[in-house]
């Protein structure tokens, strides 16, 4: 009896997993917002890598695996111009590491409400080559063109990574050490994907 309750829930394990399709980026726009002593300040992610296994049911998200983020350090570009460009860049130690990346290993509380799903996904950080465990509130909504749109904010405290907040002016204009990242991601099969580019 045991080793035919084992076979089941083997089989149940597998199929759960073979339903889940890979999906990519599709469209992104993701936002850095800090502070400083004389203004705020704002940076964009001109471009990354996402992807991550998805599965939907009656149109909500209903399992999620190998979340995987991708960013090139130099890639981020602030509104303020190449001056704060490049002390970001320095903060964040590009030249040494020039990829951010966030993988995830565990999916918690997943909740519907309407079409939308909420969910705390977490995961490994790596950012200036300092990797510590964190946690994003992610929320989604299945799309009615088959894609899958993820939005959420998490802040961060640039000291737990061993970055030095930038500064400029001889130090005169210092800025804060949380900067809070916005995202708003929408992912998308490969056969939707190649679909968009026709």
């Amino acid at each position: 009896m045991r080793i035919l309750v084992t076979g089941f829930l083997l089989i149940l394990a597998t199929g759960l997993a073979l339903s889940q399709e890979a999906y990519f980026l599709s469209a992104s726009e993701i936002k850095i917002d800090g502070t400083s002593t004389i203004h705020d300040w704002t940076s964009d992610v001109t471009k990354a890598s996402v992807s991550g296994k998805f599965s939907l049911e009656n149109n909500l998200l209903s399992a999620l695996t190998d979340v995987s983020v991708q960013i090139n350090a130099k890639d981020i570009k602030s509104t303020k111009g190449s001056i704060m460009d490049g002390k970001t860049w320095d903060a964040l130690k590009a030249d040494k590491y020039p990829k951010i990346s966030f993988k995830s290993n565990e999916l918690v509380a997943l909740k519907h409400s309407g079409s939308n799903s909420a969910f705390q996904l977490k995961g490994s950080l790596t950012i200036a080559g300092v990797t510590r465990n964190t946690t994003l509130d992610v929320n989604a909504e299945a799309l009615a063109d088959g894609k899958i749109r993820f939005h959420g904010s998490k802040t961060i405290d640039m000291t737990h990574f061993d970055m030095e907040a930038p500064t400029a002016l001889m130090g005169t204009i210092k800025t804060g050490k949380d900067v809070t990242i916005r995202f708003d991601v929408t992912m998308a099969p490969k056969a939707i994907l190649s679909s968009d580019r026709k």
